[in-house]
């Protein structure tokens, strides 16, 4: 695994925001289109629109599953041909998958397909990307670029829409992403006349949907980035930090703890990899241990108390079985005040009003998102039951088989190691992971790719070619909340990345 080491000065100008899905996402897309447009020496001649953008003109071209809603032409920042519409999914089904793809007049003869954050239910820019700059200037450049609701209309923390609806669960699980491609692709090659090489970026969930796309449907795009994957057991992963840190009111770790903490880590990690300069380049390094700020008479404003200390332990070290067997490893200790990154994702800006229950937080609005995450996804996936306590989740029960049996249906977890199928027909994967993530655990997309790396030794197809002619993973310093631009600095990992010509099949 390549480790993108950056500067200081990098690092401390990144956006130390308080994170939001949104701004999340358009950081991480931000970056794929970055180094999309940064491939200019092998991009194709300008290919020139050959079909009017009119709805007929669309839906003539279009897959027989796919109904164009509208099409119409748009002159900012060039000109465009914004398509509306929707596949219709079948077995289960029927259920609607809409999508937007944007045509630029002249095109570049490249394909992007941008990926969802949370539980997707949008694809409407500007609204699903309010501060991000850069899909002007992928049009700009001629980039057709498509996005997918996955199934439903909703709020990316809301998962009601999937009570009992098995076609939205697998067109969000992973079939939604997949039929939008061949639709969008197909289009996009006609409205060209020629075939466009095909990109999928994607972060957070985004991330999960290019690896489903690299395992399940290996031919759907040439290239593939994912940014902080959503991959593995994550649900059980965050039940885990959440039983432990709303058990009672003395578990809750406010903002001001948190910045203990973050000075705490710093203090004892800074120097771990040699040199005392303000951050701390791998995490894994870090032996920082809670109970060194446990307080030793009275609870204060400088120590934590047993209970918080205790929680902090349980997240570090991730969630495990009775017998110890980790079923979803646990986060860096690193940044846990910057950005609100912790405080946003795991503890909760405000306490619970009622800890010890399963609504700890009466207001969904206050409650931090692994709270919100699970609970929809155990409420709505899992139980079918929207009165389900999800903090009485039991990882030592069949619990935890029906989660997976459930949120890995479709190979949906995106955690299968065997990437032949997509190796062999010359495409490209990078992946990274900013090691301060405070939602999914970097360990875990270390672990996919030591896993990707046993499945390659035993696959003489696959291991004919090194690593780094077709899959590059970089995970990079920690700098601020989950994985800001710093993270994408890391152009050491994009070695070998330009698919100037595809290997003998």
């Amino acid at each position: 695994m390549d480790v993108g080491n950056r500067t200081k000065a990098e690092c401390d100008n990144a956006d130390r925001r308080r994170p939001t899905m949104n701004r999340q996402q358009a950081s991480a897309i931000q970056a794929m289109c970055a180094f999309l447009l940064s491939l200019g020496p092998w991009v194709m001649p300008a290919a020139q629109a050959s079909v009017n953008c009119t709805q007929s003109a669309v839906q003539a071209i279009a897959p027989s599953s796919t109904t164009i809603v509208a099409a119409t032409t748009q002159s900012d920042p060039v000109t465009y041909c914004d398509v509306v519409g929707y596949v219709t999914t079948l077995h289960p089904g029927p259920n609607q998958v809409n999508f937007e793809l944007t045509l630029p007049a002249e095109g570049n003869g490249r394909f992007l397909f941008i990926g969802n954050g949370g539980f997707g239910g949008d694809f409407s820019f500007p609204e699903v990307f309010p501060d991000f700059e850069s899909i002007p200037d992928l049009t700009k450049a001629g980039f057709a670029i498509a996005f997918t609701d996955t199934g439903h209309q909703g709020n990316f923390l809301e998962g009601a829409w999937a009570l009992d609806d098995e076609a939205k669960q697998d067109d969000y699980l992973f079939r939604g992403v997949h039929v939008t491609a061949v639709a969008a692709k197909t289009i996009s090659n006609t409205f060209y006349g020629r075939r466009s090489r095909s990109y999928f970026a994607g972060c957070s969930d985004g991330g999960r949907e290019g690896l489903v796309e690299a395992q399940r449907y290996p031919s759907d795009f040439d290239g593939i980035v994912v940014g902080n994957p959503a991959i593995g057991r994550a649900i059980p992963g965050f039940n885990w930090n959440q039983e432990h840190l709303t058990a009672n009111a003395e578990s809750y770790i406010p903002p001001d703890k948190l910045a203990l903490v973050d000075a705490a880590v710093m203090s004892s990690c800074d120097a771990a990899d040699g040199v005392t300069d303000g951050l701390i380049q791998d995490p894994r390094k870090c032996s920082f241990d809670p109970a060194s700020l446990l307080c030793s008479v009275a609870n204060n404003s400088n120590c934590l108390n047993e209970a918080q200390v205790a929680g902090l332990k349980a997240v570090y070290a991730g969630a495990s079985e009775a017998n110890g067997r980790i079923i979803y490893p646990g986060l860096m200790k690193s940044d846990p005040a910057v950005g609100d990154n912790w405080a946003t994702w795991i503890t909760g800006l405000v306490p619970p009003d009622a800890p010890g229950t399963p609504e700890p937080w009466s207001d969904p609005a206050l409650a931090p998102w692994q709270f919100l995450f699970q609970d929809q996804v155990l409420k709505f996936f899992v139980f079918g039951d929207s009165t389900y306590n999800s903090l009485s989740f039991n990882l030592n029960s069949s619990d935890l088989t029906k989660t997976q049996l459930v949120m890995n249906r479709g190979g949906a977890e995106g955690a299968n190691p065997d990437l032949s199928s997509f190796q062999t027909g010359g495409e490209k994967l990078i992946i990274y992971h900013g090691w301060s993530d405070a939602a999914f655990s970097p360990l875990e997309t270390v672990r996919y790719y030591d896993a990707v790396t046993v499945s390659r030794a035993a696959s003489t197809i696959q291991s004919s070619l090194p690593d780094s002619l077709w899959l590059r993973v970089c995970n990079t310093a920690s700098v601020a909340a989950r994985v800001r631009m710093c993270s994408i600095r890391c152009r050491r990992c994009l070695n070998g990345s330009k698919k100037e010509k595809r290997p003998t099949r």
